[in-house]
């Protein structure tokens, strides 16, 4: 293991110094990289060697050719080797490039469980999942940032603790919305990207100039937020310093355009003007270019020159389109010069072959070698072997005794270990348990305290087990005025069912707040989708599958405040609503649930009723009508509608109703065990009113 660990760091800095052919980085894709695979004669070199390759290809453009060449060096490597670590790491960020991010999540995960002894390589993988994570669970990447910092702080390496701490700075900011501690990580971020400005870079992390201006244009964004201009500007210039002396023009550039925009916020429209105005983007991307024209056309429609932002507009159309024309362009270089690249892999693979033959020759010749010796050997060893078989008998007796007495001292050995397997069982059974009840208080968590948002709701919510696959949930976008609630009813109970319910309430409650104004029947529709895309497997050697046969029932209400008006949205679960003058009515779920084999154009049941504060809706999974007596026999929906539709009970107080639903389950179960985890919910819309009323106000206050 310590000569993989060498290897890496060897690999490292081969990678940062210049060619000898060309004078450049290794990534010429030329005779550089090939000549090292050339010239490899063992297994760690012809690993270097591609790895190499690989690294070159990434860094000029062709990534879809680079996880055959990682691949290639993953297999000949062993699982003691560090630099199989590395070799994942690559291949994760070119699939990360390659936009398969599930791929690269899997390997990050795989990294995390298999490097703890590399706490460089632990923080790297822990980094890359917060970015992975950002967009959709802003909560866990957060937390993937506190282990990358934790783990960059071990390693001491000032480039990689510079990128955690600014990546923490961010989620703080933007998460938690603790601006002072978000200064702190900032600051300490800066601090160690200017230690990192003279250190040679590596292979599995940014530029360090670059990771410098990323600093700035964080700290500088903080320090805006706060109306600090001064400070920010600071920062700015000092960061054009670095990029001039550099001479690295896109450093330069993004320091150029964050000091402007510090400019246009602080109202120094002159000076931003001044900045924009010189002939510095030229060569820089089209996202720089774009970035200056945006800031130009926010000035110019800040002095209301609606022309001038009209001309800006048009010009960055133009570069648009020029930008779309190059792509096309580089793109077909690029398989151009793919093309050629592989035709030098096949050459290579023909000297590969000649070198085999060869081997083969040699092998063949010593092999005729050995079976001459062999035979000689043979003549003498038949000589010799009639007079020791007399005295082999007599050690053979001898050994048989002996054996005999180590098999009983093996016996007693396996009774003290199985002793020792019943002490470790039980310990573990202790740890199973306690990690149970921390799974339940993390679930309870997560579900909303819906009795206390709405006084007058009720609610009977009993897992199976101690987790369990059911959940409730409730969202408010006070932006469009609408709220909601769901229900749901996951395959399995258990740790199983409770990952489920931990998807589908972060999926809900994604779907609702990025399109508060789409209807029950979209999200449920992006919900199946969704859930569909998360369960396909890769066929990737390098990495396993998930179970497919998954999914939930589910019921989705939305509460329209304004349109006064109430949506439902049914995937295998119905809704039953009681109206005083209209009665009871049933809305049928459908059915399906949302799971793997739902078709991708199946319509699910959607309807539409007035907001009336009259109305009570009851909600419920099918672990309340499949309830088991004694004997087996279910409960069943008509025992469920005798009782809740019956006048007696509909004249009750809804704690009353509760009651006596609960009353009739615990008489029609006995002391027969649960079979299902239960859920029960009376949600009376005057209540939902009242309770979103009180929660405007204390948002407002």
């Amino acid at each position: 293991m310590k000569r993989g660990f060498l290897l890496g760091f060897g690999l490292v800095g081969w990678a940062a110094s210049p060619c000898e052919q060309c004078k450049l980085n290794p990534t010429c894709l030329g005779e550089c990289s090939y000549q090292e695979l050339l010239r490899a004669q063992s297994r760690e070199a012809e690993i270097q060697a591609y790895v190499l390759l690989a690294y070159a290809w990434m860094k000029g453009g062709l990534e879809e050719g680079a996880p055959r060449l990682l691949y290639e060096a993953l297999h000949r490597t062993t699982p003691q080797d560090t630099l199989r670590y590395y070799v994942l790491q690559l291949l994760a960020q070119t699939y990360y490039k390659l936009g398969r991010q599930d791929s690269a999540f899997l390997i990050y995960e795989r990294l995390i469980r298999e490097a703890q002894g590399y706490p460089f390589l632990q923080a790297c993988a822990y980094l890359r999942l917060a970015a992975l994570h950002a967009a959709r669970e802003p909560l866990k990447a957060a937390a993937f940032s506190a282990q990358a910092v934790e783990w960059s702080e071990r390693t001491g390496h000032p480039l990689l603790q510079a990128l955690t701490y600014n990546q923490l700075a961010v989620f703080t900011a933007e998460v938690y919305e603790n601006l002072s501690q978000a200064f702190t990580y900032a600051e300490k971020a800066y601090r160690l990207a200017q230690q990192s400005l003279n250190i040679k870079p590596h292979i599995l992390l940014e530029p360090p100039l670059r990771v410098y201006m990323a600093t700035v244009a964080n700290l500088a964004s903080l320090y805006a937020e706060q109306k600090k201009f001064s400070q920010a500007q600071r920062l700015y210039e000092t960061a054009i310093e670095q990029a001039t002396q550099a001479h690295d023009s896109l450093t330069l550039g993004q320091a150029v355009l964050g000091l402007a925009g510090i400019f246009f916020q602080k109202g120094d429209i002159a000076s931003a003007y001044r900045l924009l105005s010189q002939p510095l983007y030229a060569n820089l991307p089209y996202e720089l270019k774009r970035e200056a024209f945006q800031i130009q056309i926010r000035m110019a429609l800040s002095r209301k020159d609606f022309a001038e932002a009209i001309r800006l507009h048009q010009k960055l159309l133009e570069q648009a389109e020029a930008q779309i024309r190059q792509a096309q362009g580089t793109r077909l270089e690029q398989i151009r010069v793919l093309s050629g690249l592989e035709a030098r892999e096949a050459e290579l693979r023909s000297i590969k072959r000649r070198r085999q033959q060869e081997n083969w020759l040699y092998l063949t010749g010593a092999s005729l070698g050995g079976l001459l010796l062999i035979a000689v050997g043979y003549i003498a060893y038949s000589a010799r072997r009639m007079a020791t078989e007399e005295r082999n008998f007599r050690e053979i007796i001898a050994a048989q005794t002996e054996k005999i007495e180590q098999q009983a001292q093996a016996l007693l050995r396996q009774n003290e270990e199985l002793v020792r397997v019943s002490h470790v069982l039980s310990e573990t059974l202790a740890n199973l348990h306690e990690s149970h009840g921390a799974a339940r208080r993390l679930q309870h968590a997560m579900l909303p305290p819906l009795e206390r948002l709405f006084p007058e709701a009720k609610l009977w919510y009993q897992p199976m087990q101690e987790i369990g696959g059911d959940f409730y949930e409730v969202v408010w976008d006070a932006d469009s005025q609408r709220l909601l609630v769901a229900l749901g009813d996951c395959t399995g109970h258990g740790v199983p069912g409770a990952i489920l319910t931990g998807i589908f309430i972060t999926e809900i409650r994604s779907f609702f707040l990025q399109s508060p104004r789409s209807q029950a029947d979209q999200i449920l529709y992006r919900l199946s989708r969704s859930f569909r895309t998360f369960l396909r497997r890769e066929q990737d050697p390098a990495l396993s599958g998930l179970p497919l046969r998954e999914g939930a029932e589910l019921v989705l209400v939305i509460i329209d405040m304004q349109e006064k008006r109430v949506e439902y949205a049914l995937a295998g679960r119905p809704i039953w609503i009681y109206h005083p003058v209209q009665g009871w009515s049933e809305l049928d779920g459908g059915p399906i649930g949302i799971e793997s084999g739902t078709p991708p154009d199946h319509v699910f049941p959607a309807y539409q009723t007035p907001l009336e504060p009259q109305t009570v809706l009851y909600l419920f999974s099918d672990g309340l009508t499949d309830i088991l007596n004694p004997t087996g026999k279910r409960w069943g929906v008509r025992n469920l509608r005798r009782l809740l539709q019956s006048p007696e009970t509909t004249s009750l107080p809804y704690d009353k109703q509760m009651q006596r639903v609960q009353q009739e389950a615990h008489n029609w179960r006995k002391d027969a065990p649960a079979n299902d985890d239960l859920t029960f919910c009376i949600l009376p819309i005057a209540s939902v009113i009242a309770g979103v009323k009180n929660i405007s106000s204390r948002a407002q206050a």
